[in-house]
């Protein structure tokens, strides 16, 4: 084995000369030195062995576990990557349980996003036109006080098209210093000098005692392997992009988990899920219903209550898409 890490320090080292790849502990000498390290000696400057920290971010976990095997002048850093993401992005168990698997009712072409309704009167609040759902919102409800948010949306998908929001993502948003939502963030507590902080929307944890859920997300469609779950949950605004995004740290997160045709699943507002493009034409129903409590309310995105239910929070009239790209 030192014999391997001896060959990869000398091809890293002829890869990157101004790096310095000597095994913690060991003496380099004129025999350990390549020759290539030593042609540069003058030209480049010495850099530490964690500038190769940056590379090891973007490998999987089990790229990680043969780097550490193999290069063993590398398993300092490869320990401290491993310690960031069990602290950022960490497997959690009950990021998200499945709760059951149902016959969706005959669809009606229903188009609603974020529509509040009352969880200790459904059936005032929920609009006729919905109330084929009404079995799956009570199952879902029923641990629920308050205001929640209805998602019901049937329609035809094309073959390579995502009926929903493409992208590895989760729900709370990440609002930023000079984002249009800064000024809602400041108004609920936080300094003039805002840090990046998760927005709610609808937060989540499971109940250690009793091991049901308590807020957070239900979910689910009548398109079996139509979207992905992920069993971790992001607790780093750094790796969170616009509206949610996390496409670019796809890689830390391997556990995940395909819901099926009727599947309605729970999850927390920061557990990492996608929907994917249909290879063929389907007429595809989503339902979502979030229980937790929830930062603000998009007048230009989200869809009033005929029945007058008011949201719980913050409304704002800022475009989600035209704002953002704005500023």
């Amino acid at each position: 084995m030192d014999e391997v890490n001896a060959g990869i320090a000398e091809l890293l080292a002829s890869c990157f000369p101004f790096v310095d790849t000597a095994i913690p502990g060991e003496e380099v000498g004129p025999t350990k030195a390549p020759a290539a390290a030593a042609s540069h000696k003058e030209s480049y400057p010495k850099l530490p062995l964690d500038v190769f920290e940056v590379i090891l971010f973007y490998l999987s976990a089990r790229d990680l576990k043969a780097v550490a095997k193999v290069c063993r002048f590398l398993s300092g850093a490869v320990k401290r990557e491993h310690a960031w993401r069990e602290a950022h992005a960490p497997y959690v168990e009950h990021a998200f349980t499945h709760v059951l698997t149902t016959r969706f009712p005959p669809p009606k072409g229903i188009q609603i996003n974020m529509m509040p309704i009352l969880a200790e009167d459904l059936y005032h609040t929920v609009p006729e036109e919905c109330r084929g759902y009404l079995e799956i919102i009570n199952l879902c409800a029923m641990q629920t006080k308050g205001v929640i948010y209805l998602t019901i949306d049937e329609h035809e998908v094309l073959p390579g098209e995502a009926h929903r929001r493409p992208g590895l993502h989760v729900e709370s948003p990440v609002v930023r210093p000079g984002d249009p939502l800064a000024r809602i963030a400041k108004s609920k507590g936080e300094e003039k000098s805002l840090d990046p902080v998760f927005l709610a929307w609808g937060q989540g944890m499971i109940d250690m005692v009793t091991k049901k859920p308590l807020d957070g997300i239900y979910f689910g469609s009548n398109v079996a392997r139509s979207s992905r779950v992920y069993r971790s949950m992001v607790t780093s605004t750094a790796m969170v992009g616009h509206d949610g995004d996390i496409g670019s740290v796809r890689h830390l997160f391997p556990r995940h988990t395909d819901l099926g045709a009727g599947d309605i699943f729970w999850m927390t507002d920061r557990t990492p899920h996608e929907s994917f493009h249909v290879k063929k034409k389907v007429y595809r129903q989503f339902f979502r219903l979030v229980t937790g409590p929830i930062g603000v309310w998009f007048s230009k995105h989200n869809t009033p209550n005929p029945a007058g239910v008011l949201p719980n929070c913050v409304i704002s009239d800022i475009d989600k898409f035209a704002d953002y790209e704005s500023t």
